[in-house]
């Protein structure tokens, strides 16, 4: 089948067992690839009733056919599990570099089961597969396990990890990619903390067949110049989601001191002409034109020097706004805070919102909160 790697890696933490299976055509040709893979599977084989952090639930990684090519905009992790937030199916994606890496080491998806007895993290590397002890990376960051487990296997590995969030079974912990582009909705932090798996480290070596590459080629360049004619190509390009962040304030479409209002002084921090300061390094996913991840770099107030992936724009409502919140400089802080220890922004400027509010009319006091006044 052309577009697919034709296998599935299915992985037994329990019995620490990896089987490569062929995918199934009918699977393929009903099902296309990534999200439709990934629904299938949990629709099988996880039965009504089952914990979401038991090792009955399974953790789905898919991919698109068109993963691993020059296509623009076709290179995501597809994460699919039963929650453990909303105890339903959920579906929650990130970009960067693993899925194209999954699908070089000869795999449309990834389905994990079981648990573990010990902390652990998995090795690919194209057809060998290795259970590897994770217990020395436990209870560390994302960015520091991340560095770890490359100095161990390959400096040029890609890797899916959680953090801490994730092992302590937080119910808004989210999977974090080396480039950290996170699947960051619904809770698979915790699926995978609650089967002790740290990280999946891939390295591979194929490339997807072609039915007829030179045909391929002239169709991704009639995308590459559909992309370069948009409106929207320019703003994106030079500050990605963030270009959207004032727009929308002014469309009244940000939740403002936990969803009480919807007008904030000082909103005008969230202006192109001003985020766009921050900017110092631009960067794309895999083979995407568009390059809207944004290097930022704080150089003032407590923060300064901090150098971090830009926060996206549901991270400026949920940390900014949603708190009531106007400083930049701490938004990019908490976004950081929240990528190294595997948390979703979105879910926790929620909470930490409600938490405000909560405080402010005093059903919880600095008793509840450990002494910190949440205003």
């Amino acid at each position: 089948m052309y577009g697919y790697a034709g296998r599935i890696l299915r992985v037994d933490l329990t019995h620490r067992t990896a089987t490569k299976v062929e995918t199934p055509y009918e699977l393929a040709r009903d099902f296309i690839g990534a999200r439709g893979f990934g629904a299938k599977i949990l629709w099988d084989e996880v039965k009504p009733g089952v914990d979401p952090l038991s090792p009955e639930n399974k953790m789905v990684l898919s991919f698109s056919p068109l993963t691993g090519t020059s296509a623009q905009s076709f290179h995501r992790t597809f994460a699919m599990f039963k929650s453990p937030l909303t105890g339903g199916y959920f579906r929650s994606t990130g970009g960067g570099f693993f899925a194209a890496e999954v699908k070089y080491a000869g795999y449309d998806a990834i389905v994990i089961e079981g648990r573990a007895e010990k902390p652990m993290y998995i090795w690919v590397r194209d057809d060998d597969v290795e259970f590897r002890d994770a217990g020395h990376v436990w209870g560390v960051t994302v960015d520091g396990a991340v560095d770890m487990l490359r100095d161990e296997t390959d400096r040029n590995a890609r890797i899916l990890a959680i953090g801490p969030a994730g092992e302590r079974l937080v119910r808004i912990a989210n999977l974090v990619t080396d480039d950290y582009r996170t699947p960051g909705r619904g809770g698979g932090g915790a699926v995978l903390g609650s089967k002790n798996l740290k990280a999946i480290v891939v390295r591979g070596t194929r490339r997807p067949e072609l039915f007829d590459p030179e045909l391929f080629r002239g169709l991704v360049g009639e995308q590459v110049d559909v992309y370069k004619k948009s409106p929207l190509f320019e703003a994106f390009h030079g500050l990605g989601t963030n270009s959207i962040v004032y727009q929308f304030y002014t469309l009244g479409h940000h939740p403002t001191y936990n969803f009480k209002n919807v007008e904030l002084e000082n909103a005008d921090v969230w202006r192109p002409e001003v985020l766009e300061k921050y900017v110092v390094k631009h960067y794309g996913c895999f083979t995407c034109m568009i390059a809207c991840g944004k290097r930022w770099k704080l150089t003032k107030g407590p923060y300064a020097g901090l150098l971090w992936d830009f926060p996206e724009y549901e991270t400026h409502w949920s940390f900014g706004s949603t708190c009531g919140v106007t400083n930049l400089e701490a938004i990019a802080y908490a976004n950081m805070l929240c990528d190294r220890y595997g948390l979703d922004t979105i879910s926790t400027g929620a909470v930490v919102a409600f938490a405000m509010e909560l405080y402010e009319k005093g059903l919880i006091t600095e008793k509840e909160t450990g002494g910190l006044g949440l205003r």
